[in-house]
């Protein structure tokens, strides 16, 4: 997958936040094990202002 893409979208659109977990995620050997629910979770929840 082209990470680099997806990030630049990420950050054109504003979200920067999610551009930032994304990135950590990919280097997170741990994040493998998540399905892909679980990844959009953490990256909207990157976004998601705090309650």
């Amino acid at each position: 997958m082209l990470i680099h893409p997806t990030v630049e979208r990420l950050r054109a659109l504003g979200l920067s936040a999610m551009a930032d977990a994304f990135i950590e995620m990919q280097n997170a050997p741990e994040a493998a094990e998540l399905t892909r629910e679980d990844w959009l979770g953490l990256l909207v929840g990157a976004e998601s202002p705090p309650a």
